[in-house]
């Protein structure tokens, strides 16, 4: 081996264990958690994924920092099945999600005018979108 497959392997040990912690972090967390309370209107929303459609409506929660939205959005699946990116910084990056394995997109700080820039990708049903970078750039991915 040469140094920059150690260092690729050094990194890679690094990234699986970070990954066992924040696994066994987050079980803590859940186990410790009381069940959320239901909410008929987020039952509504969730049974429109149980037909196929051309489009979907997505949910958006607002509300005050720390106050449990993106806990109680992936609450909504087993953890496995969401798909977390955090947008605050912009457009987000979904080269990770899977259609096989998420079944939950939680699009975390998201920005208004962001959102509208990927709203077809939010409400996308049958049809294919780039995952990134933004549909307009010629890199644009398809699934």
């Amino acid at each position: 081996m040469n140094i920059r497959q150690l260092e690729l392997v050094e990194r890679r040990r690094v990234q699986v264990a970070l990954a066992e912690q924040q696994t066994k972090t987050e079980s803590l967390i859940r186990s410790s958690q009381k069940q959320w309370r239901d909410i008929p209107l987020i039952t509504k929303w969730l049974s429109q994924y149980t037909k196929d459609m051309p489009r979907y409506k997505f949910l958006v929660l607002d509300g005050e920092s720390q106050t449990g939205k993106t806990r109680y959005a992936m609450s909504l699946v087993k953890p496995e099945k969401a798909f977390y990116c955090d947008c605050a910084s912009g457009i987000p990056d979904m080269r990770q999600f899977s259609w096989h394995k998420h079944r939950l997109v939680i699009l975390d700080e998201i920005s208004p005018d962001n959102a509208v820039r990927v709203k077809k990708l939010i409400q996308s049903g049958s049809e294919i979108w780039p995952l990134w970078p933004p549909q307009s750039s010629p890199l644009a991915l398809e699934t």
